[in-house]
């Protein structure tokens, strides 16, 4: 949660102070160390577009950390480091619906480009498929716009110092609310409910000064030449309305254009600006590595305190890691297994969850190993697995169709067997049913009077029609 000195707010409601901070991201990973000790690896990064004045993020915790360690990082490192990424990647391998999903996604396209090859030729059917000239200007728009001491509990118990900031681990004991016990640390924080369920708990006080989500220097140029477009930011952040790709696109073109007198060379900056407080930009904060013991035999990680925020957080991944041998049951995520362990991943975008996330730890399941094997092998051959069964399906369709017609005229052609019948397949695939049968009539003529009667004739009217 954001926490100020509270004789900042001397001169103004207090709940406006929080409204121009806001955290791009909250990435972490927590692992089980063993069967009594848990490390939370947290990624903090946490902005304001009011910067410059002393600024704290506290981190409640459940029990006494042994050690806490510090360091500057980018998002793009942590992610790679603490295997958010790869977790990504895998939690929708191993997962059946999604393996089959995308089975049944490749065969529906495989199937149409070879049924629309069969209506348009080969070529036409992949311009169909490649080339939508009213998609093409709305991808050019997005692509051209995102460029001290109490009476009745204990105080300090740990401080440590890095470069750039500090951590403080507080023990807020029994007695009054959280926010009453920080105000006599001279803290205040937003005005919720959230925060009152953080009884007996621990509290690690990160300080540092805020900082402006883009460069210094060229966001005291927007303050001073521009507050306009602050301000315009400020109040888009008070709307909770979701915002798609292309909602962030036209608010970005709005701003630009709606402040004709923008210098052309702040006018990059107003863009990344908004990519930031949007959470699509690559981040630096700081990385915490807190070592503390589990929760009474529980694994745990402080992310109710999210719904106490005024703003919403940008992106939240937290990765649980417990032994191969372990599983969990962790609210809303998703598992997977690599690296000899089981790992969930809880993930979130522009949200403020008002939960904490916990589990008992459990014996494994190795037939959710077995299953998540299985469904990996199937997604990485997806694309192999969808070949067969559209080659399957066309193949039925072509003789079952010529089957049908060759019954219908009362013929024992086996169509199986049929070279002439496998030679047009492919024709048709390439050049089109009817390319194929103006192919097959310019090679081996047919009269006028006949071509009613003709079997093959016959036999692509009734493909095209189920090709359509």
């Amino acid at each position: 949660m954001p926490a100020v000195p509270i004789f900042l707010q001397d001169d103004e409601d207090p709940e406006k102070v929080f409204e121009s901070i806001f955290e791009s991201r909250q990435l972490a990973q927590v692992e089980m160390v063993n069967d009594t000790h848990e490390r939370i690896n947290l990624f903090l990064s946490v902005y304001s577009l009011d910067p410059g004045e002393n600024l704290s993020i506290i981190v409640p915790l459940r029990t006494l950390p042994m050690d806490i360690t510090g360091e500057p990082m980018e998002e793009t490192e942590f992610r790679k480091e603490f295997r958010i990424a790869k977790a990504e990647e895998l939690v929708v391998k191993q997962d059946p619906e999604e393996a089959w999903g995308r089975v049944g996604s490749k065969t529906g396209s495989m199937c149409q480009f070879a049924m629309g090859s069969m209506l348009w030729t080969m070529p036409g059917e992949y311009v169909r498929q490649n080339f939508d000239p009213d998609g093409e200007w709305e991808g050019l728009l997005l692509a051209g716009m995102t460029t001290d001491s109490s009476e009745g509990y204990e105080l300090e118990v740990g401080h440590y110092e890095f470069d750039g900031f500090t951590i403080d681990v507080l023990a807020v004991r029994s007695g009054p609310r959280l926010s009453e016990y920080l105000e006599t640390r001279g803290y205040a924080i937003p005005d919720s409910s959230v925060f009152d369920a953080y009884v007996d708990h621990y509290v690690a006080v990160v300080e540092s000064e805020s900082r402006p989500p883009i460069d210094p220097d060229a966001y005291a140029a927007l303050q001073e030449q521009h507050p306009q477009v602050i301000e315009a930011l400020i109040a888009e952040l008070a709307n909770e309305t979701k915002k798609t790709a292309e909602d962030i696109a036209w608010f970005k073109e709005r701003l630009i254009w709606g402040y004709e007198s923008i210098n052309k060379s702040l006018r990059l900056h107003v863009l990344e600006l908004v990519d930031a407080v949007f959470g699509r930009a690559n981040f630096t904060g700081e990385l915490l590595t807190i070592d503390l013991p589990l929760d009474e035999g529980r694994i745990f990680f402080p992310l109710g305190t999210s719904g106490g925020w005024p703003n919403e957080i940008g992106d939240i991944d937290v990765l649980f890691k417990v032994p191969q041998g372990k599983d969990l049951k962790i609210r809303d995520s998703k598992d997977a297994f690599f690296e000899d362990h089981h790992w969930y991943l809880f993930q979130m975008q522009r949200a403020a969850p008002d939960y904490d996330l916990e589990s008992d730890i459990m014996p494994g399941d190795a037939d959710r190993r077995d299953e998540a094997a299985r469904a990996e092998r199937v997604y990485d051959n997806a694309h192999w697995i969808a070949l067969g069964i559209t080659l399957v399906l066309v193949l039925t369709m072509w003789f079952g169709v010529a089957y049908v017609i060759a019954r219908r005229k009362g013929t024992d052609r086996k169509v199986w067997k049929d070279p002439k019948l496998w030679m047009l397949l492919g024709a048709a695939l390439i050049i089109s049913l009817p390319g194929a049968l103006l192919l097959y009539l310019g090679l081996d003529p047919v009269q006028v009077e006949e071509l009613r009667t003709n079997f093959v004739v016959n036999d692509f009217m009734a493909l095209y029609l189920v090709a359509a």
